[in-house]
């Protein structure tokens, strides 16, 4: 597996990656993490866990990965690793690890698979995580101003009543059982730490969020096989 640290992809062997998701207190894996700000600030407040943040795009990554590789009195961090990849193409060496898995104002490819329940996505979302594990989505329910992206132009809008009608079953469907669906106070989505939150915050109106808390099926193991 290979993590972004500084300028360079750095190579960590699947014992290591055992070894360390096994002494960490806690594991955490930030699925869609843009910039990665979000998942920095966890593992600076946590250094006995293991954070890991997934996203394709490389570019948004490189600020932090240069940040992490820095002395740790000038911001470097061991404990966060950054990888470049979708969920879908996720190491093998990351699956069944994370206690909890979250998926924080996701966009594009990402919020369309979580906004319309899709097997596929879900699966590997849940699949990520430990048997039993949770799943945290923050999903967007009116976050564009016009003229709206054309590749979110056609999903419906996330309330509580769409994701007891509709998501509660297609989530069901990829192994994970909702437990909870709350809007999200206005406090909380502008306090995420993201550049994605921030740019919201400065919209021309107001967008709504609901908060998702699902639980991997107990019964379903991801953990790859050696």
């Amino acid at each position: 597996m290979q993590v972004l640290r500084g300028r360079e992809l750095l190579t960590i062997e699947p014992d290591e990656v055992d070894s360390r998701c096994e002494t960490a207190e806690r594991v955490v894996t930030d699925v869609g993490t843009g910039d990665a700000r979000w998942a920095y600030r966890l593992a600076r407040a946590h250094p006995s866990w293991l954070v890991v943040g997934l996203d394709p795009a490389r570019e948004r990554l490189h600020d932090m990965a240069r940040r992490l590789a820095r002395k740790p009195a000038k911001g470097g961090l061991d404990n966060l690793w950054l990888v470049v990849a979708d969920v879908e193409r996720a190491p093998a060496e990351l699956h069944g690890r994370a206690a909890t898995v979250h998926v924080l104002l996701p966009w594009g490819s990402l919020l369309r698979g979580a906004v319309l329940g899709e097997c596929k996505l879900l699966t590997a979302v849940a699949a990520l995580a430990q048997p039993g594990g949770e799943v945290e989505l923050v999903l967007g329910a009116n976050i564009c101003d016009e003229p709206v992206p054309v590749d979110v132009r056609d999903l419906p809008t996330v309330d509580l009543a769409y994701v007891n009608d509709t998501l509660t079953a297609r989530y069901a469907a990829a192994g994970l059982r909702i437990e909870q669906a709350t809007a999200l106070p206005e406090d909380e989505w502008r306090a995420l730490p993201s550049s994605w939150a921030r740019r919201l915050a400065h919209g021309r109106r107001e967008p709504k969020f609901v908060r998702i808390v699902a639980h991997v099926d107990s019964s379903v193991s991801h953990r790859p096989r050696s």
